[in-house]
């Protein structure tokens, strides 16, 4: 009878402690929005984004990224220096200078440029919108902005000095 009323405590913990045990998952950080105030480079290669901050969310002020050969839409990862990667998705409206026979005045970039690209899109949520993050790094997260002005070379610039992510 002793055994008997010793075994129902230890079954009854024994099947506690496992739901105790169990480490709950760690959450990734959660991003921060962001701005860079440069954007260089060809449409057709690599991308230069510089100026960013916070720093610390992604550990770097700057990076690169491609514009897939310039898509109007899709997907881009920029790869930080210090090797965070954020990827985000995008779409946007293309203005030119010239609608037709007349002057565009929806287009706002220099006279020169061929191409303003107004970008809209969101970087996920991590841990898929910042892989490589560490220490108190948290990644960037939220919408992405900007109005990209595109020369006839394929030359970018950023036409409002912003671009928000």
């Amino acid at each position: 009878m002793v055994t008997a009323a010793l075994a129902v405590p230890t079954l009854v913990v024994g099947l506690l402690l496992p739901g105790v045990a169990a480490a709950k998952a760690t959450k990734p950080p959660k991003g921060v929005a962001g701005s860079c105030t440069s954007l260089t480079g060809n449409i057709n290669s690599t991308v230069t984004i510089s100026g960013c901050s916070p720093e610390a969310a992604v550990g770097a002020t700057g990076g690169t990224f491609n514009f897939s050969s310039g898509a109007a839409s899709g997907s881009s990862s920029v790869a930080w220096t210090d090797g965070v990667i954020t990827t985000f998705s995008f779409g946007g409206k293309e203005e030119s200078p010239m609608k037709g026979t007349k002057a565009n005045k929806k287009f706002l970039c220099a006279p020169t440029d061929e191409i303003e690209f107004l970008l809209k899109g969101k970087v996920g949520k991590n841990p898929s919108g910042n892989t490589g993050i560490s220490g108190s790094e948290t990644g960037f997260a939220g919408k992405v902005k900007a109005d990209v002005c595109v020369d006839d070379s394929g030359n970018v610039s950023l036409r409002t000095g912003v671009f928000t992510l």
